[in-house]
């Protein structure tokens, strides 16, 4: 079974021209390197590995469907491919436990949330007032887990010392932050300042989800810095 680094590698190696590549052609490709021997759930593993180089800044995702390796992409290939494929394999299996991870406390705080708001959503309450009570559900279950040190839950959040809080993406397009509740350490944690950023909206909101998506997407990734 090919292991999500080789995968990774391939891709990058088929990316290695600089030019836009349609995602279907890239699995393609990749399949016909398993010379007819199809994989069980290699569609699965190519698209986790795809995500994964997008995280690590390898790849940007130009369109739907359609990726370009970047400079740190252009680098990696350049270096020991052992190398390469550990830190690919390695990201894969932060990316999932950092997952979970969140997922598990997310969970269990909305569990609760729910339960002692039941009659404020009844009353269709303002999104304000439902997301610090939120907030103060997540902030039981990060005691109870021991996670609530150095790190803060705020809502609307916008600051950055005496500047605006802003986070780029891979087209170096700048977003302000200032999503609905925020888990961080309020910038004292340079390389892990935000662990957990939700977006709350009413079904009767209906304001266009899609800046808040992107914002989210993008606060969401690991950054690889070039030294």
């Amino acid at each position: 079974m090919k292991k999500s680094g080789r995968i990774g590698a391939e891709i990058l190696e088929q990316l290695s021209d600089n030019r836009i590549h349609r995602r279907a052609d890239m699995l393609k490709q990749q399949k016909k390197l398993l010379r007819g021997k199809e994989e069980p759930h290699f569609d699965f593993d190519f698209s986790w590995t795809l995500t994964n180089l997008v995280g690590l800044g390898y790849i940007n995702r130009e369109n739907r469907g359609e990726y370009k390796i970047t400079s740190f992409g252009l680098k990696a290939l350049e270096q020991n491919r052992e190398n390469l494929y550990k830190q690919i394999q390695t990201f894969k299996k932060i990316s999932e436990k950092n997952s979970k991870f969140a997922y598990a406390v997310f969970k269990e705080a909305n569990e609760i949330f729910v339960k002692d708001n039941i009659n404020s959503l009844e009353r269709n309450v303002a999104e304000d007032s439902l997301c610090s009570a939120l907030g103060r559900s997540l902030e039981k279950v990060m005691e109870t887990k021991g996670i609530n040190r150095n790190y803060y839950i705020d809502t609307n959040y916008n600051r950055n010392d005496y500047m605006y809080k802003t986070i780029i993406n891979n087209k170096c397009q700048m977003f302000r932050i200032n999503c609905d509740l925020l888990i961080h350490s309020r910038g004292e944690n340079k390389v892990q300042d935000n662990l957990l950023a939700l977006e709350m909206k009413k079904k009767s909101n209906t304001k266009d989800r899609k800046e808040n998506k992107e914002r989210l997407k993008i606060m969401t990734k690991i950054h690889i810095m070039e030294k």
